[in-house]
């Protein structure tokens, strides 16, 4: 009698716990699914103020091109002044790509090998006083950095995409192009900011100084620099109207 009775109150204690089990599995799942709702809220919250802002700069830039737009229409001559407006974004555009002659004030660096003797020196000490493609690469760089518009090595004109190349003693660029010592590097921009920052110490022509290579740093009043003579047709690069 007493086993019966031991069996019944663990059968009855198995009920309980399993009924706790599920009451505590549901809370756990009611839990879960609050919580998924709540990032789903959140992430809806965030696309809906991406598509507000989206909206807005749409918005804005409808202005400004019905504005543009307004003016043609509204101007006497009108036509005229379309021709004249593109052809001014188009003049802006060649002279960025490089197409125009341009000119103004800047710098012109003159750079040279240093002396050396292959017969006495050591290679390391000839290598450091040569001038290869990696430091006309950071030339070019640190122009553009501290600040000019426009560059040329010697004749060449450089561009966005320009890569150069040691070639013997010649400097190669991507399009097979070369130019030969002495190399003059000219940069169109304010003289006097492009000459400080190029002679400042911890820049890279100041390096080069220190490995006595032949440098000469001049201001120039006017700067021409010829168009460039690249015909540039990319192959995998499209443009994306998105």
């Amino acid at each position: 009698m007493k086993n019966y009775k031991y069996k019944f109150f663990i059968f009855i204690a198995s009920l309980i716990i399993g009924f706790l089990g599920s009451i505590n599995f549901n809370i756990n799942s009611m839990s879960s699914l609050f919580k998924m709702n709540a990032q789903e809220y959140k992430n809806a919250s965030e696309e809906r103020n991406m598509l507000y802002e989206s909206i807005s700069d749409l918005k804005e830039e409808n202005y400004n091109l019905k504005d543009q737009y307004n003016s043609y229409i509204n101007d006497e001559n009108d036509s005229t002044n379309i021709v004249e407006s593109m052809s001014s974004q188009l003049n802006d555009y060649y002279t960025i790509g490089g197409l125009t002659e341009v000119e103004g004030p800047g710098i012109v660096v003159k750079i040279e090998d240093g002396d050396y003797d292959i017969h006495t020196d050591s290679q390391e000490e000839v290598n450091r006083r040569t001038l290869h493609d990696i430091d006309v690469a950071m030339v070019i760089n640190e122009l553009r950095y501290i600040g000019a518009e426009a560059i040329a090595l010697n004749s060449y004109r450089i561009l966005s995409n320009t890569g150069v190349t040691c070639n013997w003693a010649f400097i190669g660029f991507e399009d097979e192009s070369m130019e030969m010592a002495p190399f003059y590097f000219y940069a169109i921009g304010d003289p006097e900011q492009l000459e400080t920052a190029i002679k400042a110490e911890g820049s890279y022509i100041n390096e080069l100084m220190i490995r006595k290579l032949k440098i000469e740093v001049n201001t120039m009043e006017n700067i021409i620099i010829s168009p460039t003579n690249k015909i540039y047709d990319s192959v995998y690069m499209k443009r994306n109207d998105k």
